[in-house]
């Protein structure tokens, strides 16, 4: 349910699909004619055969998925009063969600044309289940569709006689919406720009104090050893002979899907060395964001994530306008004494937090390590929740029943038995390497170094390391470093170790 192209993909140049092919190609053009292709798939577009069949079914497979959303709409929505903007429709399933649960109007933006069509086409099926008319599909990207084309979907929207009465008399602002329900994100929290989507979309798009849904989330970053990893990221010697040079390409820079190796992390033998830390709290309703004091791990109890048939939460009884404002969050920036060390630990590196009020460039987190062993990779993953307080202590919206808080996670540990968020989202995965290690090589011999393999980094419980996080500038891409301080300290009487 998000607002892509029919390739799944906003931000690809318009003449090419996420997958790199030309647009506007039919389904049955990617096969030699005498092959056979069913008739239903010959001439649709095969951008959008390829992103359905690619995420959209294990998103819509997700139960436990559409179960929080439910629960979480339930709690946003004032039956027979609220009017939800969807930012993303996609299959048409949230809008259809909202629509059942008595919101007044549904306007649900979709910039794909053909994932707009099979959002009409699931919705139109499923009006018995709803108010005929409810729903109204725009096919418009949302940073593009303006106040009026909102209101005018508000306006074809046909509700009760009561509604379409009132609504003739009605301001255009008591038309906006008041609710505002995406699901824009990524493998990363942010890695679908749902930060710069919403913060638009509350901006222009819906009244003031409008409830989001989901309202908050959390990044997570965890070191993790697992030899099963090294095995299909690093070539070992064999039979005698060295194969060491086909490491020296070894990708370290950058955070990978765990759909792209192939595999699900819960899948294989892995070890925590430290506790997970978060990287950033998102507050999506507003209010303005946390930044989580270095290093501090997990220890904020979670709440279930809501069972498959669960519809435990009442109604909303009545609309609380003390909201946020359109800025939802000003993504982690690292404190003056988070600056100091990171300076320190890069030895003179200096200050590269300069980014915006929105968009750090850099932050570093403390961590502890709890077992000894060789940190192969970054492990990333989310939490999304309603009812939770803040990190920092802010309680939820009382629409949001902290009586009864919820989550939807990527936690490996939480999606063993969900198959289908592991083939949608599953976790982010950055390799580690003894960057310190690198950099004395490349001291004592600069052209030795650019063919040395990486070296494994080893960690010893009760270590003090340094996990540095490196922002793009639209924070939607994170990068990873690991040093352990400890190995960089000075031994007893002086000295360099």
């Amino acid at each position: 349910d998000d607002d892509d192209d029919d390739d799944g993909s906003r931000n690809n140049d318009d003449s090419t699909t996420r997958y790199g092919r030309p647009r506007n190609r039919r389904f049955g053009d990617e096969f030699e004619p005498h092959f056979a292709v069913p008739s239903r798939l010959a001439d649709t577009p095969a951008e959008l055969v390829e992103a359905v069949n690619d995420f959209h079914y294990a998103m819509m497979n997700d139960h436990p998925r559409n179960e929080f959303y439910r629960a979480c709409l339930e709690r946003a929505i004032v039956p027979g009063e609220s009017i939800v903007l969807e930012i993303g429709t996609g299959s048409g399933l949230l809008a259809m969600l909202a629509a059942s649960l008595g919101a007044k109007r549904v306007v649900a933006l979709e910039a794909s044309k053909s994932l707009a069509e099979l959002a009409r086409r699931n919705v139109a099926e499923n009006e018995t289940r709803f108010r005929r008319g409810v729903v109204q599909v725009v096919e418009k990207l949302s940073t593009d569709a303006t106040r009026d084309d909102i209101l005018s979907a508000v306006r074809a929207g046909r509700g009760t006689d009561d509604d379409d009465d009132r609504d003739a008399t009605a301001s255009d602002d008591q038309l906006l919406p008041d609710v505002v329900v995406s699901e824009l994100f990524g493998t990363l929290l942010l890695g679908e720009s749902a930060l710069e989507y919403l913060r638009d979309a509350l901006a222009r798009l819906a009244r003031p104090g409008a409830r989001v849904v989901p309202p908050r989330g959390v990044q997570y970053a965890a070191l993790v050893e697992c030899p099963d990893i090294a095995a299909i990221t690093s070539a070992r010697d064999w039979g005698g002979f060295s194969l060491r040079h086909a490491n020296v390409l070894q990708d370290t820079a950058s955070v990978v899907f765990t759909k792209q190796y192939g595999f699900r992390f819960s899948s294989v033998a892995s070890a925590l060395l430290a506790p997970p830390v978060p990287v950033f709290e998102v507050d999506f309703n507003g209010g303005g964001a946390t930044t989580i004091g270095g290093g501090s791990s997990r220890k904020r109890d979670r709440a279930d994530e809501s069972a498959d048939d669960a519809e435990t939460a009442e109604s909303a009884s009545s609309f609380d306008a003390a909201g946020g404002p359109a800025l939802l969050f000003a993504a982690p920036a690292a404190s003056e004494d988070d600056r100091a060390a990171a300076a320190a630990a890069a030895e003179g590196g200096g200050d590269d937090n300069d980014g915006d009020d929105h968009h750090p460039r850099a932050r570093r987190l403390r961590l502890v390590a709890e077992r000894s062993g060789v940190a192969h990779c970054v492990l990333v993953f989310w939490d999304v929740t309603i009812g939770v307080p803040r990190f920092d202590g802010t309680p939820p919206a009382a629409w949001e029943r902290p009586d009864d808080p919820r989550i939807m996670s990527t936690d490996p540990e939480r999606t063993r038995d969900n198959f289908a968020r592991d083939m949608q989202w599953g976790q982010g995965i950055q390799l580690l390497e003894d960057l310190d290690a690198a950099r004395d090589a490349a001291a004592r011999d600069l052209h030795g170094a650019l063919t040395r393999p990486p070296t494994p980094l080893r960690v010893t419980t009760g270590d003090d390391l340094a996990l540095h996080v490196t922002f793009s500038s639209d924070s939607v891409v994170l990068q990873f470093e690991l040093r352990n301080l400890a190995a960089r300290r000075d031994p007893p009487g002086g000295g360099v170790k």
